[in-house]
């Protein structure tokens, strides 16, 4: 019971960046590439863009593996719900009906999409309690996700907020860090002893060079983060981390860009 109550109360811990959204992985075999980011650019990518604009979710974006090993899953998808109950009923369905019509030869459209869904690998949804962004942010291209199993979900989180979140927000502001955005989330869907993580942390950089070299080369003293009050909430280390290339996303003017 105790366990039921504390994760209804990370799940309704809403503040001001707090987001329902789900990751798609996918697996995309060598010599394919180009056929699957043509479906997500050219399908996906104009349905997300309308239900962007017309607030039905608010976000979309497509992300490929950065030095990548093929067994694993290259490529992700995330969208973004916002509310629990967008999440519960996302309505999106009209847009893809919409882009069938559009299209002139839904035939092909779906012949495409069952090749499509051949290629995904995993799916989950998860719940975002922090995100600090640099003032004055121009964005970013690439993404660090950093991904754990912890003991006690709201024990890390906690300590990601107390902590890292003020700690990166101020060196990002103040120029110090090459980094323009951090997320700390946990994996509500699926969950249990199957899976090598349950949580995840995020940051994103302009460049690669900002990546390899995000504090130009003299990191601020990690002792202000209280790194003793993360650590003990993440007792085995991070299980792994990822870098991610933007390929895709929407814009804040709601219109589809693209990096490919």
């Amino acid at each position: 019971m105790k366990k039921i109550i504390l994760i209804l109360a990370l799940i309704f811990s809403v503040n001001a960046s707090s987001q329902y959204y789900k990751y798609f992985y996918f697996s995309v075999p060598a010599g394919e590439e180009s056929e699957y980011l043509q479906m997500e650019g050219e399908h996906f990518g104009k349905v997300m863009e309308k239900a962007v604009q017309d607030g039905a979710i608010q976000g979309w974006s497509v992300y490929r593996k950065v030095d990548s090993k093929r067994h694993e899953y290259n490529y992700y998808s995330f969208v973004n719900f916002g509310s629990l109950e967008t999440l519960a009923n996302p309505g999106i369905g009209k847009y893809f009906n919409e882009r069938y019509d559009e299209s002139g030869s839904p035939g092909l459209i779906s012949k495409a999409l069952d090749k499509f869904g051949s290629y995904m690998v995993f799916s989950a949804t998860f719940y975002r309690h922090d995100a600090q962004i640099r003032k004055n942010s121009d964005g970013f291209r690439y993404l660090k996700h950093n991904y754990a199993k912890v003991p006690d979900v709201g024990a890390f989180i906690q300590a990601q907020v107390d902590n890292w979140g003020p700690f990166i927000k101020k060196y990002m502001d103040n120029g110090e860090i090459n980094q323009n955005i951090w997320v700390v989330s946990n994996m509500i869907n699926p969950t249990g002893n199957g899976f090598d993580w349950n949580v995840k942390t995020v940051d994103g950089y302009d460049s690669l060079e900002d990546f390899y070299d995000p504090g130009k080369g003299a990191f601020p003293d990690l002792n202000e983060a209280n790194l003793d009050d993360i650590n003990k909430t993440i007792p085995n280390g991070w299980y792994k981390s990822l870098l991610w290339e933007r390929v895709y996303w929407i814009g804040s003017d709601g219109k589809l860009k693209s990096n490919n």
